[in-house]
């Protein structure tokens, strides 16, 4: 296998279902092979398993210039609550819907990603970069999540 890297976020919840990161990378692996895109998607038995054991949408685990890229969509009765989406090294996005003051938004720069998210799974080591409140009240995140070489 060929260098790897994946957020904490990812690792933790790898990590608590039991699942290693040779395993999910291994499925991706198979899924280049069959010709499909080189990601994980709801309905397969990694994500599943990561669903049921959590609690979380997890919508893909994809795999991009050899990063494990993570992607949640946390829903509530009322919709969407928040996402959570891996871009790169340098990008993730947290978005969450509710009514923010604009100053609420600007103080949390610098402060863990956790004290948005509910449930607040293992993403204390991903720090608010910006928050910017968009249309409704909603709240727009860039994060920094910290990253693991294997």
């Amino acid at each position: 296998m060929a260098a790897r890297h994946l957020s904490r976020p990812l690792a933790a919840l790898l990590s608590s279902v039991g699942l290693a990161v040779e395993d999910v990378d291994d499925a991706i692996s198979g899924q280049i092979a069959r010709g499909l895109a080189p990601l994980l998607r709801p309905g397969h038995p990694h994500i599943r398993k990561l669903a049921d054991a959590t609690g979380l949408n997890v919508m893909s685990v994809a795999r991009r210039y050899h990063r494990l890229l993570v992607e949640i969509e946390q829903k509530s009765q009322q919709g969407i609550w928040w996402i959570y989406r891996e871009h790169n090294r340098a990008t993730a996005d947290f978005m969450c819907s509710g009514v923010v003051p604009d100053t609420a938004a600007v103080a949390l720069g610098g402060r863990p990603l956790r004290d948005l998210a509910d449930p607040p799974f293992e993403i204390d080591t991903a720090l608010i970069k910006t928050a910017l409140v968009v249309e409704g009240g909603a709240m727009s995140v860039t994060v920094t999540p910290i990253w693991i070489d294997l």
